[in-house]
């Protein structure tokens, strides 16, 4: 009689476990509808495109654009390696002063800002690009509407570079929609003044013939370190801002007497 009793209950149990779900499926879409009643709309569209910028959109600027600035300054002012260089100490230095016969100066090629500028743009945007991804925001109870295209404004200062970044999607949902703001990013990077560092140090050493990095850093008073490698004939700068030493940037300047060498073992 015990082990029928156990077992009338385990059928009462089961069955109504089977209504329960059965009650659940019929009336899902009252449920469904009655939960997105109580949440506040704009409030829940407005959290969630805050959390896109910051974890979708921020994250890529910030990521994409020290990458950047990192391969800019490994370079000498360019994404791609340096096709005329010298190699020291197992690195490409990009040629910025190229000897003149018979002279004790050389032929520069300063960098230009508004140069590097653009190019710091079109890299940016296509690396951003694709950067981005939406897929843990996606399948929500909202639609997310991405742009076809979007626009990306850098601009390169003294001692900071600005990331302006218009890339608009909307979130939408019964009757309510929203749309992200521009994400505006300053980077406290002295990309200007490092550039500005470099032409100062090509232009003492065209006007002269020769350069003295004591004589460079008081003129400057102490606000740029130059530092000078001399494998013959050949010199090999790196350039800093002494209130910044972690940014740096590297060139080579080529002069008489070459000749050639195993320049990786050097």
């Amino acid at each position: 009689m015990q082990k029928r009793g156990q077992v009338a209950v385990f059928v009462v149990i089961g069955i109504a476990v089977v209504i329960f779900f059965a009650l659940i499926f019929m009336y899902k879409d009252v449920l469904i509808n009655k939960a997105k009643s109580e949440i506040n709309t704009p409030q829940y569209l407005n959290d969630k495109i805050k959390n896109i910028q910051e974890e979708v959109i921020e994250e890529c600027v910030d990521l994409e654009t020290k990458d950047a600035i990192d391969l800019l300054l490994k370079n000498t002012g360019k994404f791609e390696e340096p096709v005329n260089y010298l190699i020291y100490n197992g690195k490409k230095h990009r040629v910025l002063c190229q000897n003149i016969p018979d002279e004790a100066s050389c032929l520069s090629t300063p960098l230009s800002s508004i140069k590097i500028n653009e190019k710091l743009n079109e890299y940016l945007k296509e690396k951003i690009n694709n950067c981005l991804d939406f897929s843990d925001f996606e399948n929500e109870n909202y639609k997310l509407n991405l742009p076809e295209d979007f626009e990306l404004e850098t601009q390169i200062n003294f001692y900071n570079l600005v990331v302006n970044l218009n890339y608009e999607i909307e979130l939408v949902r019964d009757d309510y929609k929203v749309k992200s703001n521009n994400v505006i990013k300053s980077f406290d990077i002295p990309l200007g003044e490092l550039i500005k560092a470099v032409n100062d140090v090509l232009e003492f050493r065209t006007r002269f013939g020769t350069f003295d990095p004591v004589v460079f850093g008081a003129n400057s008073h102490s606000k740029y370190i130059a530092e000078m490698k001399k494998p013959y004939p050949d010199e090999i700068y790196t350039v800093y801002l002494t209130e910044y030493p972690d940014y740096k940037i590297s060139f080579a300047v080529t002069s008489e007497g070459r000749y050639d060498r195993l320049e990786g073992l050097r």
